[in-house]
């Protein structure tokens, strides 16, 4: 593991801004090799679906309509090669969701109160 991935993984598992469900809770599928973003929690509402890299969720090649407010994600990459998502925040933080690992965020430190997180981009890697 590079010392940038580990201080990626260590800032990810130090903010405590998301919440993991549990696999019962969970409502939305995934394409695997995927990281999935939803419009609701526990992966309800609408889904944005990426295999690949995208600097931008916003305007990129794949646009998400609602990237400035995504409140789950769900990383259901191929385990192996690039399975972990390194994604950064509107507001520029950084963080690891480590292969298999479902998010639903329902008072993030980035903006408190509002139940959801600006996300900018992400790129596959491996730990």
């Amino acid at each position: 593991m590079s010392v940038g991935t580990a201080t990626l993984m260590a800032a990810f598992f130090l903010t405590g801004n998301a919440g993991v469900a549990s696999a019962q809770d969970w409502l939305g599928d995934c394409p695997k090799g995927s990281i999935c973003a939803y419009s609701g929690v526990s992966g309800s509402g609408k889904r944005c679906n990426w295999a690949g890299n995208d600097a931008n969720w916003a305007g990129g090649a794949r646009p998400c309509s609602f990237s400035g407010k995504v409140k789950s994600l769900w990383n259901n990459g191929n385990a192996g090669n690039l399975d972990d998502v390194h994604l950064v925040t509107c507001g520029g933080a950084h963080w690891a969701l480590l292969n298999g690992q479902q998010e639903a965020w329902t008072n993030p430190t980035e903006d408190p109160g509002r139940g959801h997180i600006c996300i900018k981009s992400h790129k596959w890697f491996n730990r």
